[in-house]
């Protein structure tokens, strides 16, 4: 129960959609560093998740090192990925050939971007701080909606990033 727990989130972190429009490019420097899971679709993988983290690293061009740190039920977990970069930066792949594929960024600051998995299985949204407005939340479902998810308020859970 834990490995296959465990094995969903690590998947879930590298998110795919069946037709996913990724954005043009990413600035890798941008995005690196912490970021909070603040919604992760679908929202029944994740009950009894409190924290949910990724922190970015970048090694290179065509690089990038994430650290996922949750906690659930009261235990922290803890998993490192290293990913190849494509796309010019907007779509990350791990070993499996998973794919992770950035569909949205905040423009104005890169504070908040949306990452969806490409078999329409997983995505998240994702913040530089532990909470997001019920606005941005919702206009990220919206697009979610657009690219073939079923997401919204009711099957999104919220993670409340208590004590991260």
């Amino acid at each position: 129960m834990k490995f296959a727990l465990f094995a969903l989130l690590a998947i879930a972190t590298i998110a795919f959609a069946q037709n996913p429009i990724p954005l043009p490019s990413l600035n890798l420097n941008k995005i690196a560093g912490l970021w909070y899971v603040v919604g992760a679709y679908p929202g029944n993988s994740y009950p009894g998740v409190t924290c949910y983290t990724m922190n970015v690293n970048v090694i290179s061009d065509s690089l990038i090192q994430t650290t996922v740190t949750l906690v659930w039920m009261g235990k922290k977990i803890v998993s490192m990925s290293f990913l190849q970069v494509q796309h010019d930066g907007s779509v990350w792949v791990d070993q499996e050939g998973t794919e992770s594929i950035w569909i949205s960024l905040d423009p104005a600051s890169a504070s908040w971007a949306t990452v969806v998995a490409g078999n329409q299985q997983a995505a998240m949204i994702i913040s530089r701080n532990p909470t997001l407005s019920s606005a941005i939340l919702q206009s990220q479902y919206t697009l979610l909606q657009t690219e073939g998810y079923n997401a919204n308020s009711g099957n999104t859970y919220i993670v409340p990033n208590n004590n991260c």
